[in-house]
């Protein structure tokens, strides 16, 4: 696979898990509290923890397009992929 598809994956499965995590907290902080008591309790419901799984996937998410952009060696967008300058 070329490093363009590879990249092209990686961007689609992240933007599912943020879809799935973000889903998940609107669905939790929004549930009415009668509909979670049939689910099995293992404490104190929180409203909290979505919001920070939330804030905590987006700063990940946000990671991940700035760090490239940052660790991106002066001069390197003026080569071709074989190496060679342009």
């Amino acid at each position: 696979m070329s490093k363009n598809a590879i990249r092209i994956v990686a961007i689609v499965l992240a933007a599912l898990m943020f879809i799935g995590v973000f889903a998940g907290a609107i669905i939790n902080s929004f549930a009415i509290d009668s509909a979670a008591a049939v689910l099995p309790t293992t404490g104190e419901r929180s409203k909290i923890v979505p919001v920070i799984i939330v804030v905590a996937a987006i700063l990940i998410a946000g990671a991940c397009f700035a760090v490239p952009k940052f660790l991106k060696k002066p001069g390197a967008e003026a080569k071709k992929e074989d190496g060679t300058d342009q």
